[in-house]
């Protein structure tokens, strides 16, 4: 028998809490308000306890100070995992977990382990709308591996972490931004970072975003670049960033102090273009690239094709136009 609404847990539960057939709750379960939880056990003794139509089980952390551990065997399946202002928590295992349509992990600046649907989730996401914002984790790149269409993933605050090695394929917003104290540098990878599976060759990323990043750069050639809709770059020290993907209709680089160059390749003149914004990098002194030399990544091309808007910003040389 389901359990029809939801199951809160306040300031008074201490030390460790156990919840049993989580899987049978169609509500919420949360915890939250709570200095001294310490420990959160999740588990479902057995499986196939059917909820009403419509129904969902979440799980909703919020404002437990204490809590170090989250951990769970059968725990069920949640629609949404959110785990907020969580400022001990240390270690989350709940590895038979399937992926839930939205996970949100906020001020979690302790945590070093993550394990989440590891037995049992696809290998091409861990959920269909991920949220990490400031967290502890030393590494992010199973959140970055396979991908799927429609996904959303928001990464800001990276406190530990120093390299993505960006393996998604497939995705619908992707937004990626430091604001921690170590840089961060973004890299492209190639298909041995993608589980060792072969991606299919026909992908796409709708939106792209980087911002605060101390480096955005491609690893290898075997990496399947995906055609992306709109790519941006904005706020950073870059220098050089790279530009290389299958196709791309709009680009915005907007607010890079340092920019004074966009490595691409030949296709670049040849992409779907519909919009270019480039401005407010007063270190962008763009070089027309004459001839498609194959050794140059460098210097502006312009399209080949109508763009329906074109805004450039910057000092420039008399050949450009």
């Amino acid at each position: 028998m389901a359990i029809e609404g939801d199951v809160r847990f306040s300031s008074n539960a201490a030390g460790r809490l156990e919840i049993r057939n989580v899987g049978a709750i169609a509500g919420k379960i949360i915890v939250e308000d709570n200095d001294a939880l310490e420990a959160l056990q999740l588990e479902t003794d057995y499986a196939g306890i059917p909820l009403p139509d419509g129904a969902s089980t979440s799980l909703i952390l919020r404002n437990a100070l204490a809590l170090t551990q989250v951990s769970g065997g059968a725990a069920g399946a949640f629609v949404t995992v959110e785990m907020r202002d969580v400022s001990a928590l240390d270690n989350v295992s709940l590895p038979n977990l399937p992926p839930p349509r939205r996970l949100s992990v906020v001020n979690a600046k302790a945590l070093s382990t993550f394990n989440l649907g590891s037995a049992s989730s696809p290998k091409n996401a861990i959920a269909g709308t991920i949220e990490l914002r400031d967290v502890g984790l030393p590494n992010l790149d199973a959140f970055f591996r396979g991908g799927m269409k429609g996904q959303n993933i928001s990464v800001a605050g990276t406190l530990n972490v120093e390299v993505i090695r960006y393996g998604l394929v497939n995705a619908m917003n992707v937004s990626i931004s430091s604001k921690g104290p170590v840089g961060l540098s973004v890299v492209l990878g190639n298909s041995k970072d993608i589980d060792g599976e072969n991606p299919p060759s026909d992908s796409r990323v709708e939106f792209l975003e980087v911002s605060a990043v101390r480096e955005f750069a491609g690893e290898g050639d075997n990496f399947p670049a995906p055609s992306v809709g709109t790519f941006t770059i904005r706020d950073t020290e870059l220098s050089h960033p790279v530009v290389r993907f299958k196709d791309l209709n709009n680009l915005v680089v907007h607010n890079n102090l340092l920019l004074k160059d966009i490595h691409h390749g030949d296709d670049f003149a040849r992409y779907s273009w519909k919009s270019i914004s480039i401005k407010n990098n007063p270190s962008w002194i763009p070089e027309i690239r004459h001839g498609g030399d194959p050794e140059k990544e460098g210097g502006w091309v312009w399209p080949e094709g109508t763009v329906e808007s074109v805004e450039l910003v910057g000092h420039f040389e008399r050949d450009i136009l």
